[in-house]
């Protein structure tokens, strides 16, 4: 029996740094990491994506990109 996962696995080993500053540079963006602890999904980093991206760049069409 399989099990969905519970989070994207950004958990103290490194790679979220790594994750994280890929989607910034490939978005042209800086992330609010304030509520970086909460980001349990991708969805959760989505949506601080759409708020960090201009108002004018479609935030929900960038789900595909990200």
């Amino acid at each position: 029996m399989s099990t969905s996962p519970t989070s994207v696995g950004l958990g103290g080993d490194g790679d979220e740094i790594v994750a994280i500053d890929d989607i910034e540079r490939s978005f042209g963006v800086k992330l609010d990491k304030s509520h970086a602890a909460q980001w349990h999904t991708a969805g959760d980093v989505f949506a601080s994506l759409c708020q960090a991206l201009p108002s004018d760049n479609g935030g929900e069409d960038q789900w595909p990109r990200l």
